[in-house]
């Protein structure tokens, strides 16, 4: 099977590590304020994720309910994006650890924290003074976006491939030439009747 990753994979015969356990120093250090301290939690979080030792798929229970670790990762990191603020090294460790976190076939990153991510590289394109930064952020958010379009098109693919269930369609009356276009006849009330 293809790998959609577009960082290193565990050679064969390795064990992984689950270092979801050992977040919670990158946690404070990301929290801290210190540039040089930010910087180096940013960096080895992405080089966790990035050779799966950090996978963020232990649940975290929080007041709000319970989450991935994966998600949680991902609201730190864009934590450390504070706008124009922020230095100029932090920014491109940001937008690294954030590509590696969304590429990375063991941590998934979807809904809100896909979105947060995306915003943050946005954010630091149009607020970074830093050209270098900018072209990263740009070329960073299409790898996201194209890797997310490539897993949605290849789980699509899988499913096609399932045999259909038959469906039931609800069909507004004010939208008779609509039935047409269904997989199935209807009936004047607009009724679907399946045919098998």
């Amino acid at each position: 099977m293809e790998s959609l990753s577009l960082v290193p994979q565990p050679t064969a015969g390795t064990s992984r590590i689950n270092g979801d356990k050992y977040w919670y120093p990158f946690r404070l250090a990301l929290k801290t304020q210190n540039t040089k301290i930010v910087e180096i939690a940013l960096d080895s979080v992405q080089k966790m994720l990035a050779f799966h030792i950090l996978t963020g798929s232990t649940i975290v229970t929080k007041i709000e309910g319970a989450t991935l670790l994966i998600d949680e990762i991902v609201d730190y990191v864009c934590a450390c994006f504070i706008g124009t603020k922020t230095e100029e090294a932090i920014q491109l460790q940001i937008l690294k650890c954030l590509l590696t976190a969304v590429t990375s076939p063991n941590s998934e990153v979807h809904g809100t924290s896909l979105t947060k991510a995306t915003q943050t590289c946005f954010g630091i394109h149009l607020l970074s003074k830093n050209v270098v930064n900018q072209v990263t952020s740009k070329a960073s958010l299409t790898q996201m976006v194209n890797l997310v379009f490539q897993r949605m098109e290849k789980l699509a693919a899988l499913d096609s491939k399932k045999p259909a269930e038959p469906a039931v369609y609800a069909l507004h009356l004010h939208f008779p030439l609509f039935a047409r276009f269904l997989p199935f006849k209807t009936s004047i009330l607009m009724r679907p009747v399946i045919l098998r």
